[in-house]
């Protein structure tokens, strides 16, 4: 333990992990197996290390209390070739990534595709399906029988919050006599 000159703890360092306090005395930052944490009298107001759910990650706490999880980037690309003639979104094979969601219930998704149609004059369009639903909010459009690559940054909103949610891809032709065809797809979520 280290005092400052008014005999006050500031520096803590026992076998549970360090305790840095203000001038007064209080915490303001303790570091243990778990973690660290930055308080505000005794309120965590960043957390960074494991949570008591078992996740790991960074938390903030605002001043009316509510906490939300700044939570990591996760991406699923596949190389292969998926196609569909259905003129409704449909799943057409892309595999799933899971993601938490903090407490806004929103996620920014970025996609990536190279679409190639059968037909002149029709297009392929891919969009993010969020736990199982049909997608809501339109995606990238293609409309070469030659291919080509196109992106997309979405907004996701309603998700489930402080918790798991699958997204994947899901196609559609704008035409069922035309083959919407999907290669290099890219899924990219970002929770907000």
């Amino acid at each position: 333990t280290v005092n400052n000159s008014a005999g006050h703890p500031v520096t803590v360092l026992n076998d549970a992990g360090v305790i840095i306090n203000n001038s007064g005395g209080s915490p303001i930052v303790q570091m243990d197996p778990d973690g660290v944490q930055i308080l505000q009298g005794s309120t965590a107001r960043v957390e960074l290390g494991s949570f008591s759910n078992g996740d790991y990650g960074l938390q903030v706490t605002d001043p009316s209390g509510v906490s939300m999880m700044v939570n990591p980037v996760g991406g699923v690309s596949d190389a292969s070739t998926l196609s569909t003639t259905s003129t409704n979104y449909t799943g057409i094979g892309f595999p799933t990534m899971n993601a938490d969601i903090g407490a806004s219930g929103r996620a920014l998704a970025f996609i990536t595709s190279t679409i190639f149609v059968s037909a002149s004059g029709s297009y392929g369009q891919l969009a993010v399906s969020a736990n199982g639903a049909a997608p809501t909010v339109d995606g990238v459009y293609g409309s070469s029988n030659l291919g080509g690559t196109a992106s997309a940054i979405i907004l996701l909103t309603g998700l489930h919050t402080q918790q798991n949610n699958t997204f994947t891809l899901w196609g559609r032709s704008s035409s069922t006599s035309s083959t919407a065809s999907f290669e290099q797809n890219w899924l990219t979520i970002w929770p907000l």
